[in-house]
Formats: C-alpha cells, structure tokens, sequence
C-alpha cells in the first residue's frame, strides 16, 4: 500500500506529474512500417513506462539503460511541486543479474553529490554501506513536444544513444560496474 509504484506514497498526492515503471527488461519481436518502409524487430530488448498528469517536472534528468546481458538500470532526479512547494526528489532501480537494487529520497536513500551541464549530469547516490554514481551524457539529442499545464506546448530533449557509466560500491568496495553507449537520456535541469 505505501509502494504503489515507483513514486511510493507520493503517489497519494495530487502531482502534477506521476510515472510509473511498467517493465525494465522484456522481449520485444513484431514490425513497425513507415510509409512503405517495414523494419523487422525479433528479439529485441524492451522498456516500458508511463507519465500521466497535466506537467512535466519543473526541472529534471532521467536515464534509462538496458542493453546488458543480465542488468537494466533507470534513474530520475526532479523538483516536483508538492502542497504548494517545490521539493526535490529521486529513484534509482538497479536489476542486476537477478537481484534488485532500489534507492530513492522517499525511502531514506540520499543523493551526496549531483551535477549537471546542458547535455550530461553525475549523481552519487548513498544507503547504508552502499553508493552508487552514475555518469550520463547524451548524444544526438533531438526536440520532444512536453506536457506543461495539460497542453503540449513545452520542450524538452532526449537523446536515444548517450553513454551511462554506473559503479555501484558495497562496504567500499566495487561491487557492479556497467557501461552503455545505448543509454537514453533526458536533461532538462536549470544549469
């Protein structure tokens, strides 16, 4: 009842943006035509997600990445408007080889460090004898219409081929290291 979804209580909150994480890691095979132009997906690796609600963040970064074998990550730090205020707020979920690593501001995880530029950000993220940073920068980005106030008419960008470097740490030593050139990346964060 307290985790709904990734938002947790929030969740029982008016927002004016909710987000929900559908599936990290699944399979994904069928066609997509385009004018006359068939693209052919078998086997491909899948990730599911849904925003509902009248705006976007007031400011933000998200990453997503789930080319690995056996791992898919995905991170967002935000302010959100909450009772009339603006609080910042974050959620990590790391799947790795089975297991699942989860922080977020809600559940007494802390972000240490955060910086940002126009096209990347790092975070380190601490819980208990835990740390995990995480580096993201895109590539390519390109122009998405966004939800501000219940019309589309805001901006953001998102880039489908960033790299992502993760080091997790457990009791100070490395414990998960991952690399992607195929990260997804938003950065609409005020610099």
């Amino acid at each position: 009842m307290l985790k709904p979804n990734i938002m947790g209580w929030l969740t029982y909150f008016p927002n004016e943006c909710n987000h929900s994480i559908i599936s990290m890691n699944h399979t994904v095979s069928g066609s997509i035509s385009i004018d006359e132009r068939s693209l052919e997906i078998k086997d491909s690796t899948g990730y599911l997600e849904k925003d509902w609600g009248t705006s976007f963040p007031r400011e933000y970064v998200w990453v997503q990445a789930n080319d690995w074998d056996n791992s898919s990550v995905v991170f967002s730090y935000a302010t959100v408007p909450i009772l009339g205020r603006y609080a910042r707020g974050f959620f990590l979920v790391l799947h790795h080889e089975g297991e699942e690593y989860r922080f977020s501001s809600i559940e007494g995880s802390r972000i240490s460090g955060f910086s940002v530029s126009q096209d990347s950000f790092s975070a380190v993220i601490r819980e208990k004898d835990m740390e995990i940073t995480i580096k993201a920068k895109q590539s390519n980005p390109v122009e998405l219409s966004s939800p501000e106030r219940g019309e589309m008419k805001s901006h953001i960008k998102e880039s489908l081929d960033g790299t992502l470097e993760l080091l997790l740490k457990s009791k100070g030593a490395d414990a998960i290291s991952l690399y992607s050139k195929r990260a997804t990346i938003d950065v609409n964060f005020v610099v």
